[in-house]
């Protein structure tokens, strides 16, 4: 398990048993798999999912197949499409544009993309675990 040797989390908070009791109540919902675990610890494969970089594309935007603005397009990602980060986000040189490669959950599609526009347009927003459990709610 790569549960790390931290003080109690309700301990910290000045949490009653009451809470902590909510708290577990309310994490077995999120990950039922996980919160039968015997040491409440998780997989590290499900770690490892937990701690890559995803976006959630918020307008739509050109994949290409290199760093730089203007090389050969992948294809367009439409509004809602989920990415995984494959690298960090880097300035392209010639635009001064923050870029990030990306592989597409949808249909593995693979590119750089802008994060944000020049003009002020944002493509590209961080997608974090909580979010993808509110949409999957809202569906």
């Amino acid at each position: 398990s790569l549960q790390p040797e931290l003080p109690d989390l309700a301990d910290l908070l000045g949490a009653t048993e009451e809470d902590a009791q909510m708290l577990a109540a309310g994490l077995a919902r999120m990950d039922p798999e996980e919160a039968a675990k015997e040491d409440g610890g998780i997989s590290e494969q499900k770690f490892i999912e937990h701690m890559k970089v995803r976006y959630l594309c918020v307008a739509v935007v050109t994949v290409t197949s290199e760093l730089e603005v203007g090389s050969n397009t992948v294809r367009k990602l439409e509004v809602n499409e989920v990415l995984d980060a494959l690298g960090e986000a880097t300035r392209e040189s010639k635009s001064g544009l923050e870029r990030v490669e990306c592989k597409a959950q949808q249909d593995g599609a693979q590119g750089f993309v802008t994060i944000a526009g020049s003009g002020g347009t944002t493509y590209l927003e961080v997608y974090t675990p909580f979010m993808e459990r509110v949409r999957a709610a809202e569906e």
